[in-house]
């Protein structure tokens, strides 16, 4: 691989992670991308993650991807580590009843991440980042739906240390447990980066919180355990809203949107909120 190329890959299963040994550049980026019709797995056979591992490797594109076979302990099926320009699409890790039980995807000191089109679910954590300036998360599907279960998830997505400002926008954020934690929880630390909420589904049930903000040692500062409440807390989120998304089956891992789903034109400029199809 060198800057410029391309990788398409066929629908099928496959074993390998992806893990380029060089950076893309401004103009000339590398890409991994799915080609044709079906699906294309990665999968890690219950022993190898990360599935996706960019330390160092910059202008790197991965597009279309559906990872599975986590093993149980892990540190993130997706991990980039000082990479900048990384763009992670239409990808989902976990597949049908599959849960991941640590990051889905973890990112640290990464300039302009931009996460979009994903569908995320089950894990600890879907998305965790610390230290992404220029940070985008649009039109993706985090959905933590367990019930039943008393580790349950923690939160969808786990935000530290912003220097700049990151984005979020047109995701669902679904979560449903017995554990009292905020779907989305920010810990500025000493940092000043502006984070941007609007045009959002959140649906919670159980015990599930939406947003909190967090300072040292855990002293909440922004509670945000209704939308309305962080709405009022935080001037955020002016056009979001809380319903539910009408999943077509949630137990069996479908997270498209039935007919009639609020998620439909509401997100910005019209779009439909979320990373997947409404069924016909």
């Amino acid at each position: 691989m060198k800057p410029g190329d391309t990788v398409l890959v066929s629908p099928g299963r496959y074993t390998h992670a992806i893990a380029p040994r060089l950076s893309g550049q401004s103009d000339r980026r590398i890409t991994y991308r799915r080609n044709g019709d079906g699906e294309t797995f990665i999968d890690g056979g219950r022993y190898q993650a990360p599935l996706v591992f960019l330390r160092g490797k910059s202008h790197v594109t991965v597009d279309g991807f559906i990872f599975t076979g986590m093993p149980s302990e892990h540190e993130g099926t997706i991990r980039v580590i000082d990479s900048d320009e990384v763009r992670i699409l239409n990808c989902r890790v976990g597949y049908g009843r599959e849960r991941d039980t640590f990051f889905s995807i973890r990112a640290m000191n990464c300039r302009n991440l931009l996460i979009e089109g994903n569908v995320l679910h089950g894990a600890a954590s879907q998305l965790h980042v610390a230290g992404t300036p220029g940070l985008v998360v649009r039109n993706n599907t985090f959905a933590m739906p367990q019930p039943n279960r008393g580790a349950g998830g923690v939160n969808c997505v786990q935000v530290f240390y912003q220097t700049e400002t990151a984005r979020f926008t047109n995701n669902i954020f679904y979560g449903v447990g017995p554990r009292a934690t905020p779907q989305v929880a920010v810990y500025p630390g000493e940092y000043k980066g502006e984070l941007l909420f609007d045009y959002n589904l959140f649906f919670s049930g159980g015990k599930k919180k939406i947003i909190e903000v967090y300072g040292e040692h855990g002293k909440l500062l922004t509670p945000g355990a209704t939308l309305q409440e962080w709405q009022a807390n935080s001037g955020q989120d002016a056009h979001s809203i809380h319903a539910d998304p009408l999943f077509v089956d949630v137990k069996e891992g479908d997270f498209r949107l039935q007919a009639g789903s609020p998620a439909v034109g509401a997100g910005e400029k019209g779009v439909t909120i979320g990373a997947l199809e409404t069924v016909k």
